[in-house]
């Protein structure tokens, strides 16, 4: 009894001795084996073309440097996966970027940008404001789509920071009516801010005349229907007695 019990102890402590190196050998295998996969997967996705799409401010030659800048190009699969797992920031008006693979050499970059609200003329350039008043970028050039605010001086603007305005009221004002621009696509090149501190919208030949900002939503909401009808005419619309109850807009021809 004493002899068989020997046995099996040794038995049993041969199995042990042989099971950690064995896993050990699997275990380097399969780590060889991932190592080989990665440096053909490597070799195999080699950028060769990056085509980029859904771009509109932005030329294709900004989003490819951007891009280069943040994050390794070189290897398609490399960027997709590293898009996948932490979205690529690149520029401050790009919302996002989707990583595409075509083949093994070429990627397609996606771009979905954000809406420019605004943006001022400071210091002979355009500086851009988005939907929460933030600067974020100076341009030397005025995109057409862009509604200009005219007729405010500031001494100092930082990007990445809000709009320096010492009367809230005023830029409030302004984002509830960029905002507007752009949900009803109203044709309005420029915000003007007279000596008064009356907001002006320029459209065309037509200065729109809001007079304050007491139901201000309700006015620029009128405009998608009055501006249609007044393509063309030259003159001053006036909101001075437009209210809720008497929404009437008064149109005064230039001469």
């Amino acid at each position: 009894m004493d002899k068989n019990e020997k046995i099996i102890t040794i038995s049993q402590a041969k199995k042990q001795q042989k099971g950690p190196g064995n896993k050990k050998k699997i275990i380097g295998c399969i780590a060889g084996l991932l190592f080989l996969l990665c440096i053909i997967l490597f070799a195999v996705f080699q950028t060769k073309k990056i085509v980029i799409k859904g771009n509109s401010h932005y030329t294709e030659g900004e989003i490819a440097a951007a891009l280069k800048d943040n994050t390794y190009t070189g290897n398609g699969l490399i960027l997709f996966l590293r898009n996948k797992i932490a979205p690529v920031k690149t520029l401050p008006f790009v919302d996002s970027v989707t990583i595409t693979l075509k083949g093994t050499n070429q990627v397609t970059v996606q771009v979905n940008e954000k809406k420019r609200a605004g943006c001022l003329n400071y210091n002979g350039k355009y500086v851009y404001f988005d939907k929460e008043g933030y600067a974020l970028e100076i341009y030397e050039k005025h995109y057409d789509d862009v509604p200009l605010v005219t007729g405010l001086n500031y001494k100092k603007i930082a990007l990445g920071e809000k709009i320096p305005e010492k009367k809230t009221a005023v830029f409030e004002q302004i984002l509830k009516i960029t905002m507007a621009i752009d949900k009803y696509d109203l044709p309005v090149s420029q915000i003007h801010f007279n000596a008064e501190g009356k907001a002006l919208l320029i459209s065309g030949d037509l200065t729109i005349n809001l007079w304050n900002s007491r139901e201000l939503d309700l006015k620029l909401t009128e405009l998608t229907g009055i501006l249609p009808k007044m393509k063309g005419k030259k003159g001053t619309i006036s909101m001075k007695y437009f209210t809720k109850d008497n929404p009437v807009a008064i149109f005064k021809k230039k001469k």
